[in-house]
């Protein structure tokens, strides 16, 4: 017989050889491996054997578990049918050959819409079925083309402090996690000047308005005492708050109020002549 045996020294399956005496047999002809199985290479199978009157002797062909490789641009399911007609074991479906890792990154401006990057980094690799027992084994993951994700600049907005300080260029592998990064924008403090000048242009007094970046501020005109308002002025009713506003002047000049003290609105300046005769 022809006997197919594994690795470890058992027989899976043999070809029985029938022949008369003296008779040579051919060996090549008669080879047939077990159903998922492979000759292992390199091993000397002679082409013949000569039956004898003990009979014909044995033939010996080492054999091992034959394999399929899926490669990552072919992937299978359990639905598709391997080379004896089963089917297909789960494991190398297009997601388990297949990754794509993702960095999503939204930057939202004060008052406009959101703008979204997406970078992708892709890797892939192919696994080997065994037929006997279906066991599969993967290569490594092979990085596609490029090496990860670039880094990504922050748009400054006047006046606004972003939420992220930095986007880093990142190295991905193969167990880098999906990541979103969202940039939001926060008013900074700021603040509005409003100074009264006299004629002279001497700042007699000032105020400060507080508020946000953005805010609509309204001002309010405090005349200082004693003074009024030049007529004729643009004093805005209100003001939007940004970086460095340029301080509102109100020009302001003396007040003249009526003098109702009747000591102060008169005088009486007097002379008396004293005369003493003898």
């Amino acid at each position: 017989k022809i006997s197919y045996v594994d690795p470890n020294g058992q027989e899976v399956a043999h070809t029985e050889l029938n022949g008369k005496t003296d008779a040579t047999i051919n060996i090549k002809d008669n080879i047939n491996v077990p159903t998922n199985w492979k000759i292992v290479p390199g091993q000397t199978i002679p082409d013949t054997v000569k039956a004898t009157a003990n009979g014909i002797q044995t033939v010996r062909i080492n054999i091992e578990h034959d394999t399929i490789t899926v490669p990552a641009t072919d992937p299978k399911t359990p639905a598709d049918k391997l080379p004896d007609g089963t089917n297909y074991p789960s494991g190398v479906s297009q997601n388990d050959l297949n990754k794509t890792i993702t960095r999503t990154i939204n930057i939202t401006k004060p008052g406009e819409a959101t703008q979204t990057t997406t970078q992708k980094t892709s890797f892939s690799r192919s696994a080997t079925i065994d037929l006997v027992n279906h066991k599969i084994t993967y290569t490594d993951w092979a990085q596609n083309g490029n090496n990860g994700w670039v880094a990504v600049d922050i748009p400054a907005v006047d006046g606004y402090a972003p939420s992220v300080s930095n986007i880093a260029e990142v190295d991905v592998t193969p167990d880098t996690a999906n990541t979103t990064v969202n940039v939001t924008y926060t008013a900074n403090d700021q603040k509005q000047v409003v100074n009264y000048v006299d004629d002279s242009g001497k700042i007699v007094n000032s105020e400060t308005i507080n508020g946000k970046t953005g805010n609509n501020v309204t001002i309010n005109v405090n005349v200082p005492n004693h003074y009024e308002l030049v007529p004729g002025q643009n004093i805005p009713a209100n003001v939007t708050l940004k970086t460095n506003n340029t301080p509102i002047t109100v020009k302001v000049t003396p007040k003249l109020d009526p003098i109702t003290n009747p000591d102060l609105l008169n005088k009486t300046i007097t002379r008396t002549i004293t005369i003493n005769k003898p």
